[in-house]
């Protein structure tokens, strides 16, 4: 979002041992979609959600499970904001984080990335999919299924609290 360039979606999966909830946010210019995303992002940062509930104390909240998000709204109609906190993450010393939100729209001058027909996701609707440190693909539902994440997470992951 923040420079319009195309990447290799794997290029943005470094090999750290974090989890990462991919969300395919869909056409985030639509404001249907935009509530959707809206919602998703309130029950992630929820005080009670599972993110907040396995990442360990006084670290960062993406320090565990990560969010990368790709939307698939033109670049001009969007700005970095208009997406939840949660998922362009503040740091008191790196400031707001820039290289979480990611569009799937033309580039300037080096093409187009086609990162939802690649992966087969919907432009209107989207998805989220929660990758495992090895990159596999662990789950993958709607951006309503905030409960069925919370599930997945809670089948081996020990809570901080």
């Amino acid at each position: 979002q923040a420079d319009a360039r195309p990447y290799q979606f794997q290029e943005r999966l470094k090999s750290d041992g974090r989890w990462r909830i991919v969300v395919f946010a869909g056409d985030v210019a639509n404001s249907n979609q935009k509530e959707r995303v809206r919602k998703l992002g309130d029950a992630l940062s929820d005080p009670k959600s599972f993110i907040k509930r396995f990442t360990p104390p006084k670290t960062a909240v993406d320090s565990l499970i990560e969010i990368l998000t790709i939307h698939s709204a033109h670049r001009d109609k969007t700005e970095l904001f208009d997406f939840p906190e949660i998922f362009r993450p503040y740091s008191e010393r790196d400031g707001w984080d820039y290289w979480k939100v990611y569009v799937d729209d033309q580039s300037y001058h080096e093409g187009h990335g086609h990162a939802y027909d690649n992966y087969g996701v919907d432009v209107s609707k989207g998805c989220v999919v929660i990758l495992r440190p090895d990159q596999y693909v662990g789950w993958v539902g709607k951006l309503e299924d905030v409960e069925e994440m919370d599930q997945y997470f809670s089948g081996f992951m020990v809570a901080r609290w």
